[in-house]
């Protein structure tokens, strides 16, 4: 749970707003009464919310897309539709290199949704929410 907290301060601080920052103490707060109170189902909410905290935080970095895009690249063999597919590999590529994140990210939620269910993980096995 410390990793996770350290890494949420870390993507908050570096890619987060205001708003970010202010629900991520109000989520760390929750986890500390939760300790104090020894209150496993209130800790269990408080790392809930801190992974999706987290995992948001990291969609605002323009290289998580790319990175995810590499992902994708290196899983070509499952897409069914290989013709698709590498319409969109060479979209996301042309989106990289135009510096066009919006197109990037759209790219990268298409590949998503056209492979089987069972390999719709990211980098590092998954996201850890539903937020992508």
């Amino acid at each position: 749970f410390d990793e996770l907290k350290d890494d949420a301060r870390r993507s908050v601080h570096e890619y987060g707003d205001g708003d970010d920052r202010k629900m991520m103490d109000s989520v760390l707060a929750e986890a500390d009464r939760s300790i104090t109170d020894q209150d496993p189902r209130m800790l269990d909410r408080a790392e809930s919310q801190l992974r999706v905290l987290h995992a948001q935080m990291l969609q605002k970095n323009p290289g998580f897309w790319v990175g995810f895009l590499q992902h994708l690249a290196s899983q070509r063999s499952k897409f069914p539709d290989q013709r698709r597919a590498e319409q969109l590999f060479n979209e996301g590529a042309m989106a990289m290199k135009r510096s066009d994140v919006a197109a990037l990210q759209s790219v990268v939620r298409e590949l998503l949704q056209m492979l089987p269910p069972e390999d719709r993980n990211g980098p590092g096995g998954g996201l850890g929410s539903g937020v992508i």
